[in-house]
């Protein structure tokens, strides 16, 4: 798995392929993404935990657990985290070939900070949604 920092939180990379990539996007508390579209890419979101707010073209949504929200080429969004963060689980085509545009004056924003580093907010996140593997060794039946 690959970690990218964010100035929002981070980017947990869970398979990159040739025509699809998987990664969880993980916000600290109030962080906020830039206002951008991709060019290429189709991505679809579940929010696996927290809750927040989304900007697109669309609308304006909370967003919460269970939620499921597909957003295709050249459709803008922007992600504020609420109060308790926000993780979500991305599936998109391949981002090789992929260019992100970033609309002027929208950029990310860092959370306003806390009682909690950062990097320990994003440590205690990725416990929760990777938790350490159980193995249950079983005899051999043959």
């Amino acid at each position: 798995m690959q970690v990218i920092k964010k100035v929002w939180g981070k980017e947990v990379v869970i398979v990159d392929r040739l025509l699809y990539t998987a990664k969880l996007l993980v916000y600290l508390p109030e962080g906020q993404s830039s206002k951008h579209h991709h060019e290429i890419k189709t991505e679809t979101w579940t929010i696996m935990s927290g809750g927040g707010e989304l900007e697109s073209e669309r609308a304006e949504k909370l967003l919460t657990v269970g939620m499921q929200i597909t957003f295709k080429p050249n459709r803008y969004h922007r992600v504020t985290a609420g109060s308790g963060g926000l993780t979500i689980f991305e599936v998109s085509t391949a981002e090789r070939n992929d260019t992100v545009v970033r609309h002027k004056g929208c950029e990310s924003n860092p959370p306003p900070g806390g009682a909690e580093s950062d990097d320990a907010f994003l440590r205690r996140q990725e416990v929760l949604i990777f938790p350490p593997l159980q193995i249950e060794e079983k005899p051999d039946a043959g």
